[in-house]
């Protein structure tokens, strides 16, 4: 299964994505006229990691870089529900 780091990176590949161990950089997917290479992605782990377009001064959170793309992030994992109360002894 792809994380949403490996699917945020897959979409960039055509931004003249560069980089490695979790640096990058790459022209804006959000600036049609965008060259300088001027946008960065830092991933820390398959679900974290931030965003920084120098350009615009915009930034955020790898997630918020997944919605951004039009790409889903994972489910928010919640835990099973509590058993019902036992009732009172006799």
């Amino acid at each position: 299964m792809m994380t949403t780091a490996d699917k945020v990176l897959q979409a960039l590949e055509r931004y003249d994505l560069k980089g490695h161990n979790g640096k990058y950089r790459c022209n804006s997917p959000f600036r049609n006229d965008s060259d300088s290479g001027a946008f960065s992605v830092t991933i820390t782990d398959g679900e974290h990691g931030a965003y920084h377009d120098f350009v615009r001064g915009e930034q955020g959170s790898l997630y918020d870089l997944a919605e951004r793309l039009g790409i889903d992030r994972p489910a928010p994992h919640t835990p099973p529900p509590s058993p019902p109360p036992r009732p009172p002894p006799p």
